[in-house]
């Protein structure tokens, strides 16, 4: 009985020093695990955008964010994209039609295998609201590969 206790404890000693360890290694890094990081609690959010999935190459892509601010109070409305082939980020500025933004991408104009992009709203006294964000509330492009639609389609079959 006394060596099952020795060893209950001994178990026991192991999993506290490995959630100490863990605790203090997450709470060091400064933000949340990767598939946690893009949940941001705001108070009142602004600016959406859904990724469509999956990107074709050599097929026309739009890229869509809605907004509930009124139209009125928008001053400025700037896609910031760039392509795996470009240094730095381009300025498109987008028109809305009732809260919806569109960029169209073109492979024509702008081959990639990868894009890069986020979207700013300049909206009454210098309010922005921009889109991604990361659990901190920074801004962080959208990052997205470009994939060949047989091989897809063919994955698709074998897991089906």
């Amino acid at each position: 009985m006394r060596i099952i206790y020795n060893y209950f404890n001994l178990i026991l000693k192991i999993n506290f020093i490995i959630f100490l360890l863990t605790y203090i290694i997450f709470s060091q890094s400064g933000g949340l695990p990767y598939p946690f990081q893009n949940f941001v609690v705001l108070k009142k959010q602004r600016l959406f955008h859904y990724p469509k999935n999956p990107l074709f190459q050599g097929r026309k892509h739009n890229i869509d964010f809605i907004t509930n601010i009124p139209t009125d109070s928008i001053s400025n409305s700037i896609l910031f994209f760039k392509t795996d082939s470009m240094e730095t980020y381009r300025e498109f500025p987008l028109t809305g039609s009732n809260g919806l933004f569109r960029f169209q991408y073109d492979p024509q104009l702008f081959p990639a295998q990868i894009i890069e992009y986020f979207f700013i709203i300049e909206a009454g006294n210098n309010d922005f609201y921009a889109v991604p964000l990361n659990s901190k509330g920074g801004l962080t492009p959208t990052k997205r590969y470009f994939i060949d639609p047989i091989l897809y389609y063919q994955q698709q079959m074998l897991i089906d």
